[in-house]
């Protein structure tokens, strides 16, 4: 990978003067071991283009999704700082316990307007926007207002009211939440200074158990939980000025800023959502991804062939996403010769398997004017060494005008 690909993607916040920070976590998080560090950077460079994570940012849920998902999870960035100028994330995993289960047993309206395959892959889309503007609006913002490269964020998430029905409905996101671990892991090592569970009761421990396993061990170290006030008073009055904190922890600040059933839209996250729209819209991505998904039913030991037309000086994008297990897939582009009639072919991907825990696979190829007739992009989706077992594959091939 180039120094400016690297600038580029994994800099927080972007810019070549942090480019050495940037490293510095990945070594940190590799315990110094230069080998092991170099192959995170190119899992996390890789990671990043196969599923588009740079565009995040332009690619916009519809608002019916993130309303849905924001009163399913009482989640939002503070507005202020915290002791020593990092962000600070707030949640209220108590108190949303009751619509928890809203989440997968109810799909919000217009859910199919924008095509994802389920609730898991707008959650983990959805999660990456949150991350991704954590590390290119809101840090760059702390570091200007400190005068000091601010590249942590703490979490705080008060647990008051958490019930065996909120552990349960807990329990059946633990899949999803352990994705969500690996893949900040991999993206934003090092990126947590703080992690405060507040009222924690001991009906929690089971969901923390199925969960803390896959978290890095020295970030372990760095989640504390606390009991009632008596126990966190002392440790918020140490870290985190009355102005930052809401009045619900003892804090001065009265504001709207963590989302709740009855109010999906603190001030924070409209700023974020016009932020992605703006983007999208100056990309022309809101009306490309109007285009829904497919659906294709691969019979156990059969294969699919996906074919689609890119006229020349495009960009040609493909995404893929299968919803259950596994399925192999390989992508080629099809032209034909210049001065012939000859049909010649490139491969843009090897076959590779794509697991159903995998978040929405993502491709680009540029159909440059060498190219004067276009040509077909071939997807194939491969279910040739399942015996018994039907895939269901999701997929999508849009493509925009070189600009």
């Amino acid at each position: 990978h180039t120094k400016d690909a690297i600038v580029k993607s994994l800099t927080i916040p972007r810019g070549e003067e942090y480019l050495e920070s940037a490293l510095v976590r990945f070594l940190r998080a590799r315990n110094g071991n230069i080998t092991k560090a170099v192959k995170m950077v190119n899992e996390a460079m890789a990671f990043r283009k196969n599923h588009d994570v740079d565009n995040i940012l332009k690619k916009p849920l519809p608002k019916p999704v993130v309303d849905h998902l924001n009163r399913s999870f009482y989640q939002g960035y503070l507005p202020k700082y915290d002791t020593y100028g990092r962000p600070v994330f707030a949640l209220r995993g108590g108190a949303c316990g009751l619509h928890l289960s809203k989440l997968w047993n109810e799909k919000p309206e217009d859910f199919e307007e924008w095509a994802y395959a389920d609730l898991e892959d707008a959650f983990v889309h959805y999660h990456l926007i949150l991350i991704e503007y954590l590390t290119t609006v809101i840090m760059p913002d702390a570091t200007k207002s400190a005068g000091k490269l601010i590249n942590k964020y703490v979490v705080v998430d008060d647990l008051s009211g958490f019930t065996v029905r909120g552990a349960l409905d807990l329990c059946h996101m633990i899949g999803l939440f352990r994705r969500t671990t690996v893949i900040d892991q991999l993206l934003y090592p090092e990126l947590l200074g703080g992690l405060f569970f507040l009222n924690a009761p001991q009906v929690f421990q089971k969901p923390w158990a199925l969960v803390k396993h896959v978290i890095d061990p020295k970030t372990r170290t760095k989640i504390f939980m606390l009991g009632g006030e008596k126990s966190y008073k002392a440790i918020l009055d140490k870290g985190f000025p009355k102005e930052t904190l809401p009045v619900l922890w003892g804090g001065t600040d009265s504001g709207h800023h963590i989302s709740e059933f009855e109010n999906p839209r603190p001030e924070v996250f409209e700023k974020m959502y016009k932020y992605t729209l703006d983007n999208a819209a100056a990309k022309n991505y809101a009306d490309l991804r109007k285009n829904a998904l497919k659906v294709e039913k691969i019979l156990p030991k059969s294969e699919k062939i996906v074919r689609k037309t890119v006229p020349p000086n495009s960009i040609l994008e493909y995404e893929i996403s299968v919803d259950g297990h596994d399925i192999e897939y390989s992508v080629t582009f099809e032209h034909k010769s210049n001065d012939s009639d000859t049909l010649e072919s490139i491969s843009l991907e090897h076959p590779a398997r794509l697991e159903s825990s995998a978040i929405r696979h993502h491709g680009q190829y540029g159909v440059s004017a060498q190219y004067p007739n276009g040509g077909d992009v071939v997807i194939k989706l491969c279910n040739k060494y399942s015996i018994v077992r039907s895939k269901t594959v999701y997929h999508r091939i849009i493509h925009y005008p070189i600009a």
